[in-house]
């Protein structure tokens, strides 16, 4: 007796490739490769797809702005803080642990500035943060190479500021757990800072104090503006001039929110956020996936899905490499392990004869599924689906014209003739096809010790 041991996605599982472009709303996508559950293969051999899912970037040529839930993920103290012996300065040069790409060009370094922006120039480090400003954006006459968050005359002197611990600028890197690399996020805050020339900081009459909150995706360039509370309205102090949004290295573009610019004078803004991402539109990133065992790359290169027939439990892993047009590069991936299951518990079918001297066509009682689950507990056994077929693509495929009637199952030559079984495990999905021969003769011969003999089946005296 020979059995078939048959894998139920030989007939082909097919799955949607989900490559994605970045579409967010509130915390910036985690730049990941995932792979899709495999189902295991039901022997040793059998042939699964692997799936690999990751994220299409965007390069930096242009930007897209949305608004996205106001849900601050980041503290807004905490970090290195920006010396507030004078008012309107530029930090020191902070150096970025990984790169940043603004406007198509990779950063390192940036300056935080007290007046709520921060640029990609390093000329001013360490020097005077402008304050005074009346053009909207895009303008040359502006911070250039800069993002605002918002641009506007804050004090971080003491006085007026009260409690430089918590009203301060500070910055810092996350680069722990969901934020590891390539998911790091540098984070600038500029919290409860009076504006310049409140008479009145945080009393009344007074604009009240600004926070807000920049944040810089790692891996996807992704833009975060959480603005916890800005007031123009009631400052005339430098015309209440305020921008939220980005501009280019020669002031000739910028994105800014519709109704935050310059020229929207005396905006107020509590508990908003906007997102700027890479443009949808804007040429992709260059990635590259492959897979391996043990260090060891398997298949093409951007190969996906992936089919492999492990003989053993076997982990792998999909990498995908990143390429920026300026040559630098960062990876992610992602592993999993293929488990192996063993075939199913249940008795393979025996041959069958039935005795018969009236010719074709025969009948015969063919259902052995007491036999095949008696290997099985009872309690387990309504998990198995035991259908009988007369051809094996038929059985191998799941198709409905299975044997409906197996206690009277009629038949014709040539003989033996051979029946397929399938076996299916319900709740994993596995499946075997085993074959067994059905054959007839005139009538028994030999002596037969047992009872339960395999000759003459359709004999109630013999039946097996």
């Amino acid at each position: 007796m020979h059995f078939f041991y048959i894998m139920r996605n030989n007939h082909i599982f097919t799955y949607f490739l989900l490559f994605f472009t970045i579409i967010s709303f509130g915390q910036a996508p985690l730049v990941e490769v995932n792979i899709l559950a495999p189902i295991p293969g039901c022997n040793p051999g059998d042939c699964i797809s692997l799936q690999a899912v990751y994220p299409i970037l965007q390069q930096t040529t242009d930007y897209d702005v949305a608004p996205i839930p106001y849900s601050p993920s980041f503290p807004f103290v905490g970090g290195t803080r920006i010396n507030a012996t004078n008012d309107d300065v530029w930090s020191p040069i902070v150096q970025l642990p990984f790169p940043f790409t603004f406007y198509g060009v990779t950063y390192n370094n940036l300056l935080v500035g007290s007046n709520g922006v921060v640029t990609f120039d390093l000329t001013a480090a360490g020097g005077l943060c402008p304050w005074a400003f009346t053009a909207s954006a895009p303008s040359p006459t502006l911070p250039l190479n800069s993002i605002y968050c918002v641009y506007q005359d804050t004090n971080i002197a003491s006085p007026p500021v009260t409690n430089p611990a918590i009203q301060n600028v500070n910055y810092y890197v996350l680069d722990t757990g969901v934020n590891a690399p390539p998911n790091r996020v540098f984070v600038a805050n500029w919290n409860q800072l009076p504006q310049y020339n409140d008479p009145n900081p945080g009393g009344t009459g007074s604009p009240g104090f600004q926070t807000t909150q920049l944040v810089l995706h790692e891996g996807t360039n992704i833009i975060d503006f959480i603005i916890d509370e800005r007031d123009g309205s009631n400052n005339n102090w430098n015309g209440s001039h305020g921008i939220i949004g980005v501009q280019n290295a020669t002031g000739t573009a910028a994105v800014v929110p519709a109704g935050y610019n310059t020229s929207d004078d005396d905006w107020d803004a509590d508990n908003i956020a906007f997102q700027i991402t890479p443009s949808a539109t804007g040429a992709p990133v260059t990635s590259q996936l492959q897979w391996s065992v043990g260090g060891v790359p398997v298949g093409a290169v951007n190969e996906n899905p992936l089919n492999v027939c492990p003989t053993v439990p076997t982990t792998y892993t999909a990498t995908v490499t990143y390429t920026n047009p300026n040559g630098t590069t960062f990876t992610v991936s992602s592993n999993v392990a293929v488990d192996v299951a063993p075939p199913l518990p249940l008795v393979s079918p025996v041959d069958l004869t039935i005795c018969s001297t009236t010719g074709a066509p025969y009948t015969a009682n063919i259902n052995q599924n007491d036999l095949m689950l008696s290997s099985v507990p009872l309690a387990d056994q309504s998990i198995y689906i035991i259908k009988y077929y007369e051809n094996f693509i038929d059985a191998d495929f799941d198709a409905s014209n299975n044997i409906a009637d197996t206690a009277s199952f009629m038949f014709s030559g040539p003989l033996p003739k051979t029946i397929f079984v399938r076996l299916e495990d319900s709740f994993t999905g596995c499946y075997n096809v085993r074959p067994f021969n059905v054959n007839v003769l005139n009538g028994p011969s030999g002596n037969f010790s047992y009872a339960a003999s395999p000759y003459c089946n359709n004999d109630p005296a013999l039946k097996l």
